[in-house]
């Protein structure tokens, strides 16, 4: 696993492996914040996309002071479904952190069944 400041890349992985992950999620606003976690994409990527689905995110939501930072867990399992292909290769999205707008931090790992 390699991580910059807004990068984290898995590596190869398999499916059914749990990634555990913690990063943080800092308020540089003024004022408290309610913050939401999701996963985003770019419309057009050549990447395949993570599935919100592999994403598990503790906690969700949470409220932050102004300056304050949150460090979240973030488990990343790829689930395999019978009858449910997926496939080989390079797997991107954003991990974001909204309020009054996001801040995200880049996902990515190649998948080998």
């Amino acid at each position: 696993m390699a991580i910059s400041a807004y990068n984290v890349n898995l590596g190869t992985i398999h499916p059914n492996e749990i990634h555990s992950l913690v990063i943080p999620v800092f308020n540089s606003g003024t004022e408290i914040g309610v913050f939401e976690m999701g996963v985003s994409y770019f419309e057009a990527q050549p990447e395949h996309k993570i599935p919100s689905s592999w994403v598990n995110f503790i906690p969700k939501s949470f409220t932050l002071e102004p300056n304050a930072t949150q460090w979240m867990n973030v488990d990343v399992k790829i689930k395999v479904k019978k009858g449910k292909g997926i496939k080989n290769g390079e797997y991107f999205c954003f991990l974001e952190a909204c309020h009054k707008g996001c801040a995200a931090i880049k996902l990515s790992f190649t998948l080998n069944k």
